[in-house]
């Protein structure tokens, strides 16, 4: 799982949620409200094997 923002201006996002696809990683966007560490957590519940943060 790869937890990514939003694009913002310019800068882009620091995951592009279709390359994590191509990679065979879940990518979730962020969104308002949502809880970080909830998402990890079922995340972990669905079979993720590894777990960082950058």
């Amino acid at each position: 799982m790869a937890a990514t923002l939003p694009r913002l201006g310019a800068g882009g996002s620091a995951h592009d949620p279709e390359q994590c696809r191509h990679r065979g990683i879940e990518a979730i966007v962020l969104q308002p409200g949502d809880d970080l560490v909830d998402l990890a957590e079922r995340a972990v519940d669905r079979g993720a094997a590894a777990r960082a943060a950058r």
